[in-house]
């Protein structure tokens, strides 16, 4: 593993890059834009071509615009609305969803098709005309290689001590 080393003289000038803080703290003298488009997305009791949705919404939400659709990606679901433009007359249809978000992978193998893991984040690449699509697979309690797996247990347990 390589350290990381911050010359001296960086640390002891941070304080004077603290004073030049490029966050705004206060109002624009202009109004907020008006949305062009409002509709209701991934939620509680949201409905779509593949059901109906019976979760909450929580705050792991994604969403990317393209051209002419606006995938959104709430937890372990996803759904893809219509954009008004070219191909479509009205924003905000619903095409798909909600859906697994690891329906996207089918078909390619490997842990992203078999584990709907949540937290997925979309992207639209204007440049390549594409959708980027990441869903982490990590899973908690997965046995280091070092450790034996007993026959009877997918997953070891791991006794913790709590201080008092």
């Amino acid at each position: 593993m390589k350290r990381l080393l911050i010359p001296l003289a960086i640390i002891a000038a941070a304080p004077a890059f603290a004073q030049h803080s490029i966050e705004q703290t206060w109002p624009g003298s202009r109004p907020a834009p008006q949305p062009i488009a409002s509709f209701d997305g991934l939620g509680e009791g949201f409905s779509g071509p593949q059901g109906t949705a019976y979760y909450r919404n929580p705050s792991d939400n994604a969403l990317a615009v393209g051209p002419d659709y606006i995938f959104q990606i709430v937890n372990t679901r996803m759904a893809i609305f219509t954009r008004k433009g070219k191909r479509f007359d009205s924003t905000g249809r619903v095409l798909y969803g909600p859906g697994e978000t690891r329906n996207v992978f089918r078909g390619f193998g490997g842990p992203c098709e078999h584990m709907n893991n949540g937290d997925a984040v979309v992207r639209y690449d204007q440049l390549a005309n594409r959708w980027l699509i990441v869903m982490p697979t990590f899973r908690r309690g997965i046995p280091r290689t070092e450790e034996k797996i007993p026959p009877t247990a997918a997953f070891p347990i791991r006794p913790s001590r709590v201080k008092q």
